[in-house]
């Protein structure tokens, strides 16, 4: 059965249900590695950078543990995927009183991030480290002759910054311009900004998280990843409905 998928990209709204692309030996031609089976075998000359920027402040996240074990299986489920097991790159940005990066490995090596939870949300220093991050992997890859597949970025916080913007939100506009990076705002917390939620990607506005359901954000985060894995570089990113659904909240 095809896997629904969406564009997420109006303002708290889904676009309109709809299929996701046929299997690659259905209606078009599949692309040179692909063999007639229609099963995608790994591009070496690919990769997919996932970076996963988590607010742990305590307005946000009461229990470390249970974050930590749900980030463990999110990356357990990406690593059980033959094709993203070869193509995904991760990395963490994790932040309450200041940001704590994990850089890009490959997700096979991948480990769960130290949590350390706060009293502040540093977020704009988060995404300033964020854009740099990205920028310099994609240097990297280009660097290694490697074509960047897609970027994605999920940001799961309450944006209720305690520092000051300056300079960044314009900085994430032109880095996701500059490199079509796939910011993914999630709002969450009890009394979410959703102003800067919505406002923080060009491409995207917000998603409101319900708080019961991190569990199913976590594999939100996964299976868009794996779906992601699949596409061409250059292909608009198309996201799980079904996935999406589960943990959206609808006020």
């Amino acid at each position: 059965m095809p896997i629904r998928s969406t564009t997420w990209a109006v303002p708290g709204r889904l676009s309109p249900d709809r299929p996701a692309e046929p299997a690659p030996d259905e209606n078009r031609a599949p692309p040179p590695d692909t063999p007639a089976s229609g099963h995608l075998t790994p591009d070496y000359g690919l990769v997919l950078l996932l970076v996963v920027v988590l607010d742990v402040s305590h307005s946000v996240f009461t229990e470390q543990e249970k974050v930590h074990g749900l980030c463990r299986e999110m990356l357990d489920e990406i690593r059980s995927d033959t094709l993203a097991n070869v193509t995904v790159r991760v990395a963490f940005v994790v932040f309450s009183d200041r940001p704590q990066v994990t850089p890009f490995v490959p997700v096979e090596e991948a480990n769960a991030p130290a949590l350390t939870f706060g009293g502040a949300t540093a977020f704009w220093a988060a995404m300033r480290a964020t854009c740099e991050l990205v920028m310099a992997e994609v240097e990297r890859a280009g660097a290694q002759g490697k074509s960047v597949q897609k970027i994605l970025v999920p940001v799961v916080s309450d944006f209720l910054a305690t520092d000051q913007p300056g300079d960044v939100p314009a900085l994430v506009h032109r880095t996701e311009a500059r490199v079509r990076m796939n910011v993914l705002p999630i709002a969450a917390g009890s009394q979410p900004n959703m102003g800067v939620a919505n406002a923080l990607s060009r491409r995207r506005g917000a998603v409101r998280m319900d708080d019961a359901k991190v569990k199913e954000m976590f594999e939100f985060i996964s299976c868009s990843v794996v779906m992601a894995s699949r596409s061409q570089p250059g292909e608009r990113l198309e996201l799980p409905v079904d996935a999406l659904a589960k943990f959206a909240r609808v006020d």
